[in-house]
C-alpha cells in the first residue's frame, strides 16, 4: 500500500503543477509580444547611438588631419620671412603673396583628399 500511495501522490503533484503552469500561461498571455514592442522602441535609440559614435570618431580624425596640415603649412610658410633683413633692421619684411602661396600650397598638399 505504501508504494502505490507514493505513486498516487507524485501523479497528483504533477497534475497540480500542470494546472498551475496553465494558469501562469494564461496570466502571461497578455504580455506576449512585449519584447517585440520594446525592441521596436529601443532599436532607433541604439542606431542613433551607433551613428553618433561613428560620427564623433570621424570628427576627431578630421580634426587631427586639419591640425597636422595647418602645423606643417605654418612651419613652411614661416620660412618666407627674411631673417637677415629682420636682424639688420629690427623688423620683419614679408612678401605677403609668397607667404600666402606657401601656406596654402603646403596646407592643400598635406590634407588628404577623400575618395
Amino acid at each position: 500500500m505504501g508504494l502505490t500511495a507514493g505513486w498516487e501522490e507524485t501523479i497528483m503533484e504533477r497534475q497540480a503543477f500542470k494546472r498551475l503552469g496553465a494558469q501562469a500561461r494564461l496570466k502571461n498571455k497578455s504580455c506576449k509580444g512585449s519584447i517585440l514592442i520594446l525592441c521596436a522602441f529601443l532599436m532607433p535609440l541604439f542606431l542613433f547611438m551607433a551613428g553618433a559614435a561613428v560620427d564623433a570618431g570621424r570628427a576627431f580624425v578630421c580634426k587631427a588631419e586639419i591640425s597636422k596640415a595647418c602645423s606643417i603649412a605654418a612651419e613652411e610658410a614661416s620660412k618666407e620671412f627674411s631673417i637677415d633683413f629682420a636682424q639688420q633692421h629690427g623688423t620683419v619684411s614679408l612678401d605677403v603673396k609668397a607667404f600666402n602661396e606657401a601656406a596654402s600650397g603646403y596646407f592643400y598638399s598635406n590634407i588628404l583628399p577623400k575618395e
